[in-house]
């Protein structure tokens, strides 16, 4: 499995708000993101989203009253083989959300006509 590095640029519209999808379909799981502020006003909120096969959204992260770079490790709870969550306090209840799709990159109040960037880490085969 290969780390590979993808590229979401952000460019508000004059309201402040956008929605930037990345270039190409993304298969993997998803390790880490990277939110680079750029310009873009503080308290700006992202959330970060693919659509999959069948048509349904799937949310991988959402964040909100953002004002600097900053790394997150978003992580989703696994369940066992009845479909029951495994939670427990060790962290090894959890792994990085799967992407399956384009992913979209939604924006709001992030100024007028403003710019930054998300960079999404995904485990590729």
């Amino acid at each position: 499995m290969k780390l590979r590095e993808h590229l979401i640029k952000i460019t508000t519209d004059a309201n402040g708000d956008s929605t930037d999808t990345s270039e190409r379909s993304i298969f993997g799981h998803l390790n880490a993101v990277d939110v680079v502020d750029g310009d873009l006003a503080n308290n700006f909120d992202l959330t970060l989203t693919y659509v999959n096969s069948q048509g349904v959204t799937k949310t991988l992260l959402t964040l909100t009253n953002l004002s600097a770079d900053a790394t997150y490790y978003p992580r989703h709870v696994l369940h066992g083989e009845t479909g029951t969550a495994l939670t427990g306090t060790s962290g090894g209840d959890r792994t990085g959300p799967l992407v399956a799709g384009k992913v979209t990159v939604t924006t709001a109040d992030g100024g007028a006509t403003k710019s930054g960037a998300v960079i999404l880490y995904v485990g590729e085969n």
